[in-house]
């Protein structure tokens, strides 16, 4: 008769399990005669698994009596004492077989199906009862086929999911199977939200690298600026006429490209082909042509690589002569007091003969639009007297004149109306006092004329005729006496004096 190695009771043949204790027998029935049964999703941690991510209790309780040895002491007493390594391995084993048949787990339970039964084996639900040993519940129903067995819950709800040993000094290290998984579990998920971490970090060192990338992209692409010089202006804004130039300047074009001016976003006309220098900066003049409509207009400038200048400069186009430019051919501007000397030559009508003189054009400017006037230096409303002749009979003659104009002078042309106000003619022939005077005033004068070049104006004029009837003579004993002006053309040049 075989007697339990632990509690010495008595065994039947080839049990492997003491029915008084449940102590495993040293003699084990050879495997090859045993079912084996395994459940993999009941795994010992390895002993490499990271502390810092398991968090496995580990706590000083004592086991429950059922899993301490009995040992006689000398008084014939039953005690509690430590087992030996194997047997505590036994019990690891033992543990693990009743955890496969579904016996200490806390919480629902699944029988394993279909386990031969072999003589002496306590099958599961026959398990002797101990003190303080929980006992299993009401089994489940089975799997249905093909499926896995369910796991017990985790946490463990009571001790009955623990199996432990003892060390050496008397404390029992006891490990929970359902903490292990979980915080297996545990570090997966922690390792998969750490690396989700560090991608997000990379993302964001990246995505700031890259922002900082295109910003120094940006920063060191050209930007071209300009700005625009002239003489001339209206108001502040830089103006130009048909004949004058545009100075440009700009800076951070593209080294050694060819520039293009735009006039309102399209290339200007009769632009020159100018190119920036090796630094990408820019000098040149803009030559206005008559090309250019009258108005207001915004310039820019792009380079070969097609970087445009993102600010543009305001510019006034004008007629020429306007805001002080030169007339056409470099006349004197609009707004220009000047002098005009002109020399004349002519004939008069109906065979009156030829005619020549000089006179003095002025001209006063005034501010745009109005352009200059022109005067003679006798166009004052004043009377002047001049000594002359009559032309058959060469009788002295004095006549007092009162003049009047009004003249122009834009764009390089000038044009002058002189109008006659009052004529008073004189003549004393043997003592006999003669007297005419002008009925009513008219124009006795038409002059034209442009400017050409090299400072010279050249035109043409009128001379308009007051026929007798014009006039009324007081003849005294002349009945016959009567008095007219003859009227004519020719033609006049002048040069421009600022004296």
């Amino acid at each position: 008769m075989e007697k339990c190695h632990v509690c010495g009771a008595e065994l039947p043949p080839q049990a492997r399990f003491c029915s008084r204790c449940g102590s495993a027998q040293e003699e084990m029935t050879n495997p090859d005669e045993l079912t084996q049964i395994s459940n993999p999703h009941i795994e010992r941690l390895p002993p490499t698994l990271d502390p810092e991510a398991t968090f496995i209790e580990n706590t000083q309780t004592p086991l429950p009596q059922a899993m301490l040895a009995p040992d006689v002491g000398p008084d014939g007493k039953t005690e509690l004492a430590p087992r030996s390594s194997e047997q505590r391995e036994e019990e690891e084993r033992r543990g693990a077989a009743m955890l496969d048949l579904g016996v200490l787990v806390d919480g629902p339970t699944v029988q394993a199906p279909h386990l031969p039964g072999i003589a002496g084996t306590p099958q599961a639900g026959s398990f002797p009862s101990l003190p303080g040993t929980p006992q299993p519940g009401p089994l489940p129903a089975p799997p249905p086929a093909g499926g896995g067995y369910p796991q017990p819950p985790y946490p463990p709800s009571g001790p009955a999911a623990q199996h432990g040993w003892q060390q050496p000094g008397g404390q029992v290290m006891q490990h929970t199977a359902g903490h292990a998984v979980r915080a297996a579990a545990g570090k997966t998920a922690g390792g998969f939200a750490l690396k989700w971490v560090i991608v997000i970090v990379v993302a964001v060192v990246v995505a700031g690298g890259g922002a900082a990338g295109a910003l120094a992209y940006v920063l060191t692409r050209p930007q071209p600026v300009i700005s625009v010089n002239s003489p001339y202006k209206v108001g502040n804004t830089p103006a130009g006429s048909a004949g004058t130039s545009l100075h440009i300047t700009g800076r951070d074009f593209s080294g050694s490209s060819t520039i293009t001016f735009l006039l309102d976003g399209q290339t200007a006309p009769d632009a020159p082909h100018v190119a920036s220098d090796a630094q990408g900066n820019l000098s040149a003049n803009l030559p206005v042509t008559s090309a250019w409509s009258q108005g207001r207009h915004t310039l820019t400038a792009k380079d070969a690589g097609g970087y445009n200048t993102k600010a543009g400069i305001l510019v006034q186009i004008v007629a020429q002569g306007e805001a002080h430019t030169p007339g056409p051919f470099g006349a004197p501007p609009d707004d220009a007091s000047f002098r005009v000397n002109i020399q004349y030559q002519g004939q008069y009508d109906q065979g009156g003969g030829p005619f020549s003189g000089t006179d003095t054009e002025i001209v006063t400017g005034r501010p745009d639009p109005a352009g200059g006037r022109v005067c003679q230096p006798e166009d004052d409303g004043q009377p002047h007297t001049y000594s002359s002749h009559t032309l058959n009979t060469g009788i002295p003659t004095t006549q007092t004149i009162v003049y009047s104009c009004s003249g122009t002078y834009k764009g390089g042309a000038l044009t002058l109306t002189e109008t006659l106000i009052s004529d008073t003619v004189q003549l004393n022939d043997n003592g006999a006092q003669i007297t005419c005077h002008l009925l009513n005033p008219g124009v006795d004068e038409q002059l034209t004329g442009s400017y050409t070049a090299q400072g010279t104006f050249s035109g043409t004029l009128a001379l308009l005729d007051f026929p007798r009837t014009d006039f009324s003579c007081t003849t005294g004993p002349f009945s016959s006496f009567y008095f007219f002006l003859y009227g004519g053309s020719g033609t006049w040049t002048g040069t421009v004096s600022t004296a």
